[in-house]
């Protein structure tokens, strides 16, 4: 909406933004690999470190990931709202946008 007194244009307004979305898996593999340095920490160094640790009585030092995640759909939903307003002089002598 716009309205103009005194020489000043003011618009202003609301606006609503929605996302509506879904994570498929887009190879269709159903998996989703991850980087090799996770991989091998994950699938080499952290089964060693955690073995070494209950040897000596300590416990794990976390859960593991495997190296792979489920390629499952999901959805990705968000929504927000703002308010906008602005002036600017009619006379383009007085005022610069573009």
């Amino acid at each position: 909406m716009s309205v103009e007194v005194s020489g000043l244009l003011t618009i202003y307004g609301d606006i609503a933004f929605y996302v509506r979305d879904e994570f498929i898996d887009p190879p269709d593999v159903g998996m989703e690999a991850v980087d090799i340095g996770e991989t091998v920490f994950e699938n080499v160094q952290r089964p060693l470190e955690d073995y070494l640790r209950g040897l000596v009585g300590l416990p794990p030092s976390g859960p593991q990931r495997l190296g792979v995640h489920t390629g499952e759909p999901f959805a990705i939903t968000d929504e927000w709202s703002a308010h906008f307003e602005g002036q600017v002089y009619l006379d383009p002598a007085r005022s610069s946008f573009g």
